[in-house]
């Protein structure tokens, strides 16, 4: 039904709200529009960050910022590193040329896929999320942030006042988001994310 989709789509904008909200205090003056907005991981995750500045991504990069973290909270660190996909095939290609170079003169078939890596800080595994920024690696505990529902504002129906012999219904949600131990989770950004400009079997 309609009302399904709707609600598929706003649970969709909830999860955008959650990577890329930023914290804003809404006005009780209906006319003004302006409701009260959600702050997200974007916003709350600030003491572990590293900026590339342009520079080609590396695993080098990633070390170097783990190594950080890990000095600050050692292996209690997050392990799952989080990007979209065109990142994340940034990083399928930053170990294609070691793989290429190995391959017997034989090998009619191979995993282009890098699905995690040992470091001396850690083992690390990858997930994608579409929603995600480009330019952006977050090494984020996803059982650390908490999505909370206003008390009897979790998604619900409401019916609206219609001038005719139908009904009219709005779905919607109140929610807060707590991002705990942030201290521990991390953010890699501003790196170079054309794919062109990282090779690919060379």
């Amino acid at each position: 039904t309609e009302i399904t989709e709707k609600g598929k789509g706003l649970k969709i904008l909830l999860e955008k709200a959650l990577i890329y909200g930023r914290r804003q205090a809404g006005t009780p003056d209906p006319s003004a529009k302006r409701p009260e907005m959600l702050g997200g991981i974007t916003q709350f995750l600030t003491t572990n960050v590293y900026n590339q500045s342009s520079a080609a991504l590396t695993i080098a990069a990633l070390e170097t910022a783990t190594a950080d973290v890990w000095n600050k909270v050692g292996a209690k660190m997050p392990t799952t590193l989080w990007m979209n996909m065109n990142t994340k095939r940034i990083v399928d290609r930053l170990i294609e040329p070691i793989r290429f170079t190995n391959m017997g003169p034989k090998e009619t078939s191979i995993d282009l896929r890098l699905t995690n890596v040992r470091l001396e800080t850690g083992d690390f595994s990858f997930g994608v999320n579409r929603y995600m920024p480009d330019g952006e690696i977050w090494g984020i505990d996803s059982s650390m942030g908490k999505v909370h529902p206003g008390k009897n504002l979790a998604w619900h129906l409401k019916e609206i006042a219609t001038g005719g012999d139908y009904d009219k219904l709005a779905v919607s949600g109140d929610y807060t988001f707590v991002l705990k131990a942030e201290r521990k989770q991390f953010r890699i950004y501003g790196f170079d994310t054309t794919l062109a400009n990282y090779s690919m079997g060379v």
